[in-house]
């Protein structure tokens, strides 16, 4: 599972690298954080993982959320 999540933070990490690299970027935190790496001393998976930390934590939580619901749903039928 980590090597999945890994290639595919990193892909989307190299997109955002990409369009900046062509002009084509909107502002966001990606670019503004690949703008600030070599200030920061990252590496790119250390980048990409801080920049997922946000959606995957909405994603834990809309996950139990639903879990939730549906054994309170099923309690009550």
């Amino acid at each position: 599972m980590r090597k999945r999540d890994t290639r595919v933070y990193l892909g989307l990490l190299n997109d955002v690298r990409e369009r900046i690299e062509t002009g084509t970027a909107m502002p966001s935190i990606a670019s503004k954080a690949l703008e600030k790496t070599a200030n920061w001393g990252l590496s790119d998976t250390e980048i990409a993982y801080a920049l997922s930390a946000p959606w995957q934590a909405g994603v834990t939580t809309v996950g139990a959320s639903s879990r939730l619901a549906n054994d309170w749903l099923f309690t009550t039928i």
